[in-house]
C-alpha cells in the first residue's frame, strides 16, 4: 500500500491521465490489502466468529461480486490474494513497479500456505 501511494503521487506529479481513476485504484488495493489479514484470520478463528467477518466484508466492499467471490471462496486468504493482484494490476503505475509490489504479494501469500 505504501509503495503504491508514493509511485502513484510520484507519478500524478507526471501528470497521470485520470487522478480520480488513480484515487479509486488506490481505495480499491487498500480494501485488498485489509482483506487478506482478515481473511487469514477468520479462516484460522473460531467458526462461530464468522458472521461477524461475513458482516464486515460486505459493509467494506463496495462490489457485492467482490464480496461474494471472497465470502464463497474456500480458502479465503488465497482468493483475498487474488483479488489484491487484480488490484494492483489496475493501478496506474509502470510495470517495473508493479513487479516490485508483486514480490511483496509474493511474501504474503507464503504466509498463507
Amino acid at each position: 500500500m505504501r509503495q503504491a501511494t508514493l509511485w502513484i503521487e510520484e507519478d500524478e506529479a507526471e501528470d497521470v491521465a485520470d487522478p480520480d481513476a488513480a484515487r479509486r485504484s488506490l481505495e480499491e488495493l487498500r480494501l485488498c490489502v485489509w482483506a487478506f489479514p482478515r481473511s487469514l484470520w477468520a479462516h484460522l478463528s473460531d467458526p462461530a466468529k464468522e458472521p461477524r467477518f461475513a458482516q464486515e466484508v460486505r459493509e467494506r466492499f463496495p462490489s457485492d461480486a467482490s464480496a461474494a467471490l471472497l465470502l464463497g471462496s474456500s480458502h479465503r486468504p488465497l482468493r483475498a490474494l487474488s483479488l489484491l493482484s487484480a488490484a494492483m494490476d489496475r493501478l496506474p503505475i509502470d510495470e517495473k513497479k508493479k513487479v516490485e509490489m508483486d514480490k511483496s504479494c509474493i511474501l504474503l501469500g507464503r504466509s498463507g500456505e
